[in-house]
């Protein structure tokens, strides 16, 4: 599709659903990378060596005390990001979210800005 049949414009609120969709799909798996990511950095491997010790005391399995503090830990993540990633900033403004549309007025994608600090970002 060539550029000149797009254009973009502020979202529309009865498009918002399809926004949401689009949004999720496109960072879907994204989950599982950032959980890998936050639980295998030392501080972490540490709060989870501590949780799993205290455990071992509590429950009366090892492999338990050993796996319930990872999945609560990716459970807690993946809830996070989940919330974070489903909600959209209110329209207006440049960090509102912003359609890309066709020329037939059907909504191909979907981009939102942070704008930063410094008046160049």
């Amino acid at each position: 599709m060539a550029p000149n049949h797009l254009s973009v414009r502020e979202m529309r609120e009865d498009e918002k659903p399809l926004v949401l969709e689009m949004l999720k799909a496109g960072v879907k798996d994204t989950e599982n990378r950032v959980a890998l990511h936050a639980l295998t950095r030392p501080p972490a491997l540490l709060l989870l060596a501590a949780a799993s010790s205290g455990l071992r005391f509590i429950l009366a399995s090892f492999a338990l005390a050993l796996l319930l503090p990872v999945f609560l830990a990716v459970a807690a993540v993946k809830l996070g990001l989940r919330a974070r990633w489903g909600s959209l900033p209110p329209p207006g403004g440049l960090g509102g979210p912003w359609v890309a549309v066709r020329g037939s007025g059907d909504v191909c994608g979907v981009l939102a800005l942070a704008p930063g600090a410094n008046v160049g970002d």
